[in-house]
């Protein structure tokens, strides 16, 4: 099977739509598949018939991928990869302009993958007539370490994800700040380069703030081993999405053995709840959730017995989800162009 790729910017980047692209792209190589990888301006004339079987495009850079698609040879599959659409985000406001991209790239679709069940049911409204895979992420990346013991009375929590306005970082300021004087730390990690104004403001945030600035750390993004320790040594994940896609940070979370304090938004996309999942809805919820860590000494415990007794995907499945899609969509592409067709290698 020969795939062409197609993302915006480095495969390499560390935020959850990223990591799901690359080691979807590892696991499929890993399998036997030839798959190169493409920016979209990179990808001029892979559309010549035959140098591909299937074309994958995410729907990160999905300004570009409707006329991609438009130009790929009859008997390619093309396949629409969405986490979630950015006309879908609240804060956005080009919501209108961007949407009608999204249809464009539907309708050059062959098949879509979505990466949870109730992004498809959202798409599946706007998408008729077209095949949806859900694919979901696995929660199997990060190594686990043993678990650290609670630090006397403070309660350490971590939150993971861009600065950026979908997750709501202020959200969780705010209830830090409710707290007070409380033992709450705080360490944000993620990317500050992908919104540096928004960045920006929520350092000036915590710089601004007495209580703040004792009790919360922006530490940027950090690697794989550093982010699973990171998860060893906390007693919650904190995370205050208005959309998510899935949430990979949630997943990861709960394979580590932690609990996790999450936005409804985002336990909605991941459909897992159970009493290692504390939804909130606003910050006056989340605060009292925190006072709970703090008031329960053995609410941390619980919350992490119960994470690591539920059921999570593993990678190896999502590779093997995402590759069967890939052959519903080469399959139904070349009985479309029969002068072409040849069987899925």
């Amino acid at each position: 099977m020969r795939l062409a790729w197609l993302v915006a910017g480095d495969i390499e980047q560390l935020t959850g739509g990223y990591l799901y692209d690359r080691l979807v792209v590892e696991g499929l190589r890993d399998g036997g598949c030839e798959v190169r990888v493409f920016e979209p301006l990179e990808f001029d004339d892979g559309a010549a018939p035959g140098a591909f079987d299937a074309v994958v495009g995410d729907a990160l850079f999905v300004r570009e991928i409707g006329p991609i698609f438009e130009r790929v040879a009859r008997g390619t599959a093309r396949l629409l990869l969405v986490h979630h659409f950015g006309s879908w985000e609240c804060e956005r406001l080009d919501r209108e302009e961007i949407g009608a991209f999204e249809a464009r790239a539907m309708a050059a679709s062959d098949r879509l993958v979505v990466t949870g069940h109730a992004t498809a049911a959202r798409v599946a409204a706007l998408a008729t007539g077209h095949g949806i895979d859900v694919v979901v992420p696995g929660a199997d990346r990060l190594a686990c370490h043993p678990r650290r013991c609670r630090n006397g009375d403070v309660i350490d929590l971590i939150s993971v994800g861009s600065s950026i306005p979908r997750k709501r970082i202020p959200v969780i300021l705010d209830a830090i700040e409710r707290i007070g004087h409380r033992p709450v730390r705080l360490t944000v990690f993620g990317d500050h380069d992908r919104d540096s104004e928004h960045a920006r403001q929520i350092a000036q945030r915590v710089g601004g703030s007495e209580v703040l600035r004792a009790r919360v750390v922006l530490a940027g993004p950090v690697d794989d081993d550093a982010l699973a320790r990171a998860m060893a040594d906390a007693d919650a994940l904190v995370i205050a999405s208005s959309l998510e896609g899935y949430g990979i940070a949630l997943g990861e979370a709960l394979h580590a053995g932690l609990g996790v304090l999450a936005s409804r938004p985002t336990a909605i996309a991941s459909g897992i709840g159970g009493e290692a999942v504390f939804v909130f809805d606003d910050a006056l919820e989340l605060a009292e959730a925190i006072r709970r860590y703090l008031d329960e000494p053995g609410l941390s415990e619980a919350a992490s017995a119960a994470a690591r007794r539920t059921t999570l995907p593993r990678w190896a499945d999502t590779v093997a989800s995402f590759r069967e899609a890939i052959n519903r969509a080469v399959s139904a592409a070349r009985a479309r162009a029969p002068d072409r067709a040849r069987a899925p290698r």
